[in-house]
């Protein structure tokens, strides 16, 4: 269970800061 849990939140973390850098381009892009 740890480790299935450790690899979720791994996961989230790693989908959140995906989804900040798409945003982040997003605007930058927006912005030009």
């Amino acid at each position: 269970m740890i480790e299935v849990h450790s690899w979720t939140q791994a996961a989230i973390a790693i989908g959140a800061l995906f989804c900040l850098c798409v945003f982040l381009l997003w605007l930058v892009l927006k912005s030009r």
